[in-house]
């Protein structure tokens, strides 16, 4: 008994636990419960139609065939000698009768059935009154298949519902799940800077008071909140990117004219060469912002890890309708490519050496975006020869 249980105690756990089992459930219960509260209508609607049909049948609502009341009544006196006391009708066996009842000169009653169309006798007393009636079980048969439909379209129904109530709760659930790992995230990245800069504040204010002690730790407290600063500015970007897209129709070619435009100082700081110039244009229908800080983030990813003296190329291919950013720093191994559009994910060491590590948002802000217009990022990339990142609109 205890090991029977043990599913439904699992069930009852999992409803009390997980809110969105419990609501699918409720979704389930009320689909069924709508259905079956219109098949009951219907069904009841039909049964009473047709037990109408028999009832104007039997009240002789066939018209101009068969034999009447009183020529039944002499039929009947020809088979059984007596009064004629009642006259009914009847379905018998799929055939229309009547039913006149005879009180015999003895005193007893004898039931004579007669076919209503053609006038002919089909029986007398009890060897016709054990015979199953036809509507009877006509009508026993047909509740009976309305009953086992219903049943079948309830449970075909409810396990529809079931899936059904999935599939529309599965976006909230999902969004909600990544809500919750980006809110964890966060937590997780934001503890080690903050802990870094209480760290170094305290040790700080153990030491003797110098003016080195105090250089050195205003300058990694600097380093830390320039690295909060930048976090929070990606997390602010991430979440502007989950946020629904202004669609329009977008020129390829202007949004990476501005991207040019607005990373030329940094790519000059840099020491990089940015190489864009092209005829082609591609209209795709998108977010011009958005669009903007996708391949912003690429480019400028691009410059920060391509060595000084080299050159980040910007193509667009209006045959793939395919954007690409070319750069010829050190590479990144193939078991690092599969985790740089993850969240927090940074693989500046094997990018360039030295350089000062980054948030982790921004490719998974690329990556985000990209979903977000039906767009496909695939990245090629060989240590010490550089990276191609292309992304292929599918629209």
């Amino acid at each position: 008994m205890k090991i029977q249980s043990k599913p439904f105690a699992a069930l009852a756990t999992r409803f009390n636990s997980d809110e969105f089992f419990k609501t699918r459930l409720q979704l389930t219960f009320l689909y069924t419960a709508i259905l079956a509260v219109v098949l009951a209508l219907f069904s009841g609607l039909l049964v009473f139609q047709v037990e109408g049909q028999f009832s104007r049948a039997l009240d002789n609502e066939i018209v101009g065939i068969g034999i009447g009341h009183d020529e039944a009544k002499d039929l009947a006196r020809g088979f059984v000698t007596g009064e004629v006391t009642d006259i009914e009708t009847e379905i018998l066996g799929g055939v229309p009768v009547y039913v006149v009842e005879i009180l015999t000169t003895a005193g007893a009653e004898e039931d004579v059935y007669i076919n209503r169309i053609n006038g002919n006798v089909l029986g007398i007393g009890d060897e016709v009154e054990q015979s199953e009636k036809f509507r009877d079980i006509f009508l026993e048969e047909f509740f009976d298949l309305i009953v086992l439909v219903n049943s079948l379209l309830l449970m075909v129904s409810a396990f529809l519902g079931y899936y059904l109530a999935g599939r529309t709760l599965e976006p909230i659930q999902n969004k909600l799940r990544q809500q919750e790992q980006f809110s964890n995230d966060v937590a997780h990245e934001l503890r080690t800077p903050l802990a870094a800069i209480l760290a170094t504040a305290e040790a700080t204010s153990y030491k003797e008071p110098s003016l080195n002690s105090y250089q050195s730790a205003i300058s990694d407290i600097t380093e830390e909140t320039k690295r909060l600063i930048a976090m929070t500015e990606h997390l602010l970007e991430t979440a502007k990117a989950a946020s629904a897209p202004q669609f329009t129709q977008a020129s390829l070619k202007n949004v990476l004219a501005e991207v040019n435009k607005q990373l030329v100082l940094f790519a000059k700081d840099k020491r990089v060469q940015l190489d864009f110039g092209t005829d082609d244009d591609v209209v795709v229908r998108g977010d011009l912002t958005m669009l903007e800080r996708l391949f912003s983030n690429l480019v400028h990813n691009a410059i920060k890890f391509s060595q000084p003296d080299s050159t980040v190329s910007i193509r667009l291919n209006a045959n793939k309708k395919q954007v690409s950013v070319i750069d010829n720093g050190s590479g990144i191994t193939k078991e690092k490519i599969k985790h740089i559009f993850e969240r927090f994910y940074t693989a500046d060491v094997a990018r360039a050496r030295g350089a000062r590590h980054g948030t982790g948002l921004g490719l998974a802000i690329v990556k985000q975006i990209a979903d977000s217009h039906k767009a496909k990022v695939t990245v090629e990339s060989e240590e010490g020869k550089g990276t191609s990142v292309h992304v292929t609109f599918l629209h």
